[in-house]
């Protein structure tokens, strides 16, 4: 009885664990806020033009008019950003 009453209370705690960290994926909205602060300055205001959701990173397309314009990639696990192409050069974190 106790045996089983262990292997069951292990079998919860596995899968607790394992939907723990599933959840804990970086959402759209988030990965376009962490391109959204990494990009906007005083002169203009960041717009995502486009957001496309790949298994591992979310694709995003951005302009602050009228300075620069360019395509970042934000992993969804880690929440890193790298840019793809930007009109002005890659971001640097403040």
């Amino acid at each position: 009885m106790r045996k089983t009453i262990f292997i069951f209370s292990s079998l919860i705690f596995i899968l607790t664990a394992c939907n723990n960290s599933i959840d804990k994926e970086i959402t759209e909205e988030k990965a376009k806020e962490i391109v959204i602060n990494c990009h906007d300055s005083d002169v203009g205001e960041v717009d995502v033009i486009s957001v496309v959701d790949k298994s591992e990173k979310y694709i995003i397309k951005w302009e602050n008019d009228p300075l620069e314009e360019g395509t970042d990639s934000v992993n969804k696990t880690t929440g890193e950003l790298k840019t793809i192409e930007s009109s002005r050069g890659s971001c640097e974190w403040k």
